[in-house]
């Protein structure tokens, strides 16, 4: 995964190039996307998906909230319109940055027809509530405990998801410092806001 900010402060420029590659993607033919690792309440968990779409090709092929960067939007607009959409939640608190990668699409891929390849922009952010309410587009949602993502990861997602997942979830427990606990403070949030 590429580092592309240093800091949080540094969103408005993110955004800045988030624009300029939405105002450019029926050109370039490149896809952009918010990936979003939700964390649950209690920062012990995030939340994987699975559509509807990964269950008619029989695999497992779990993935976290995301979707594509609407022209004009910003990237916590587009968060919290993905959560909604997908799971009927929101977030509390800043939407932390972790950085962003570009996965070249397969032949077979949904999008490939219209895009050559995705920029993920990757983000944290803690959810208002556990109670996670699929779509129709998504077949299931869960939350999993931050010990079992990476092994989880390796079997369920293909390599190129697999490893930026792995990437932003490294960099988030690096910030938050702790393995097994994704701490509230460090999104703005105090710990009466997700009570």
């Amino acid at each position: 995964m590429r580092e592309e900010v240093g800091s949080f402060t540094q969103l408005r420029d993110i955004n800045a190039v988030i624009r300029e590659g939405v105002r450019t993607q029926a050109r370039s033919r490149r896809r952009q996307v918010v990936s979003i690792l939700l964390v649950k309440q209690d920062g012990k968990a995030i939340c994987l998906c699975v559509a509807k779409g990964a269950l008619r090709d029989q695999r497992l092929n779990l993935s976290p909230p995301q979707g594509s960067i609407e022209r004009g939007e910003l990237l916590h607009e587009a968060t919290l319109r993905e959560l909604r959409e997908e799971l009927d939640v929101s977030f509390v608190g800043k939407i932390l940055y972790l950085g962003s990668a570009i996965r070249v699409l397969p032949p077979d891929h949904r999008h490939a027809k219209r895009f050559d390849d995705c920029h993920h922009h990757w983000v944290a952010a803690f959810a208002n509530s556990d109670r996670l309410r699929p779509s129709d587009s998504q077949a299931e949602a869960c939350w999993h405990y931050l010990d079992t993502l990476d092994s989880l990861s390796q079997v369920s997602m293909s390599k190129d998801k697999a490893g930026m997942f792995s990437a932003a979830f490294k960099k988030l427990i690096s910030i938050s410092g702790d393995p097994y606990l994704i701490r509230p403070e460090r999104f703005g949030v105090n710990t009466a806001m997700v009570a």
